[in-house]
This record gives C-alpha cells, structure tokens and sequence, in this order.
C-alpha cells in the first residue's frame, strides 16, 4: 500500500511539472497583418493624465506618385487615460509625405506637436490634442 502511495505522488508530481502548453496563433486578419507589419513608433510622450503614441503606418509602394515607387503614410495618434479602464481614443491623418515629429509638448495645458511632412516644400502641422479630439490649428 505504501509503495502504490509513494508511486501515485511520483506520478501526480510528474504529471504536474510537465510544461503548459502555450498557444500559438497565426493572425489572419488582413488589416491587422498590414498594420502591424508596416507600422513606426515616431514619438511617445505622456502628461500627468494621458498617454499619446504617435504611430507611422506606410502605404502601398507608389502611393506618394513619384516614378521611384516612393510611399506616404498615414499617421494614427492614439490618446489615452492612465487607469484601470481608461478611455482611449485613435486619430487618423491620411497621406502624408515625408512625415517627421519634430517637436510635442504641453504648454499652457495644452499638448501641441509640430509635424512636418513634403508637399513640395516642407510644411509643418500644428496640432493640439486631447483626449477627445485633436484640431489642426
């Protein structure tokens, strides 16, 4: 009896040691695979009370209409709370050309970022936003 105890424990202990399974998933959703793939992190910045990333997503090769297949992006810029269930927004700035961060900062509790992107010349964006909304101004 002693010996089919010890054996059961050796075998639960076993048994339970064995490594789980983690689950591996291929993502097949069209949009999230372009995405993911093809997206740049250009400025993170945060305020006592929002989060804001400042996300790159090329578009196809050609989209910028130049003969050497050059692309514009499209700029997302993703807003939000810090907390437990923190509301959370996402822009869309479609098209540009060339787009760098150059500058973002709160001043006058305001946030405000200077982007620049090629329409010919550079020209710069300026921006406020919030949690709600953001405005070219």
């Amino acid at each position: 009896m002693n010996k089919f105890i010890i054996l059961f424990f050796l075998l639960a202990t076993t048994l339970s040691a064995q490594p789980k399974r983690i689950p591996v998933i291929q993502v097949n959703d069209s949009l999230t695979v372009s995405l993911l793939n093809n997206f740049n992190l250009l400025k993170q910045f945060s305020t006592n009370d929002l989060s804001i990333r400042i996300i790159e997503v090329t578009n196809e090769s050609g989209s910028a209409g130049f003969d050497n297949c050059e692309v514009t992006s499209n700029i997302y810029i993703a807003v939000s709370e810090f907390g437990e269930y923190p509301e959370q927004n996402l822009f869309l700035i479609r098209s540009l050309y060339a787009p760098k961060v150059k500058d973002i900062k709160e001043k006058n509790g305001k946030i405000i970022l200077k982007l620049t992107y090629i329409d010919k010349k550079e020209k710069t964006l300026n921006i406020e936003i919030s949690l709600q909304a953001i405005k070219i101004i």
